[in-house]
């Protein structure tokens, strides 16, 4: 299993920098012994959001800070880091030299908006003319130092969006309208037959 091995292989060879997804480092920081990291200089994270639980498991257990990032195969891959001197928790760190960026608002998301950008870190020979800015297709926000916090992919919300739009336009009141999908396996039924509301609105916590 490659979370047990990985940090044996971080042991062995003294490795200094390590890259991995939110679930990758949760299995290796899980597996690990507190010493098989102790040569690790940095560690980044990048490709899914950063789970608090992950992120304090490395500072408790290795007293090491994840340093999450963002950006797309397109962007060689990287938009935007936090760094040991710019960090800030919670966020996808602030935009490297050189990139430029827009972000259009998007009808029904009142924060946020669009990520559009440009940089010499866009691929070559892509689709899109190289005057053109490149559509990430996330809806993010920016504090005040720029920090930037990723609030979804832009088809989840559109998709919402056209839905309740479609609906209202034939006739059905706001409130029949759902606020949230929740795909489940099979409906929790009570002993009289009926659905168990209270169960599908608040699954049992896995244990």
């Amino acid at each position: 299993m490659h979370y047990k091995l990985i940090p044996e292989i971080a042991y062995d060879k003294d490795v200094t920098i390590l890259f991995g997804t939110s679930t990758f480092l949760g299995g290796y920081g899980k597996y690990a012994h507190p010493y098989d990291f102790y040569s690790i200089r940095y560690v980044f994270a990048g490709a899914e959001k950063l789970k608090d639980e992950v992120r304090d498991l490395w500072i408790d257990k290795f007293g090491i800070r994840i340093f999450e990032g963002y950006g797309t195969t397109e962007t060689a891959p990287v938009l935007s880091l936090n760094t040991p001197h710019f960090y800030r928790r919670g966020t996808v760190g602030q935009f490297l030299p050189d990139i430029e960026y827009r972000i259009e608002p998007v009808e029904g998301i009142e924060t946020g908006g669009n990520l559009l950008i440009k940089g010499p870190n866009v691929m070559k020979g892509y689709i899109i003319p190289a005057e053109e800015w490149y559509d990430c297709g996330d809806v993010v926000e920016l504090d005040e130092d720029e920090y930037i916090r990723i609030v979804a992919r832009l088809k989840r919300f559109a998709k919402i969006y056209i839905l309740k739009e479609y609906l209202q336009k034939q006739g059905f009141l706001p409130l029949l309208l759902p606020s949230k999908i929740q795909h489940v396996k099979a409906l929790p039924l009570l002993g009289s037959g009926k659905v168990d509301y209270v169960t599908v609105n608040y699954p049992p916590l896995k244990t």
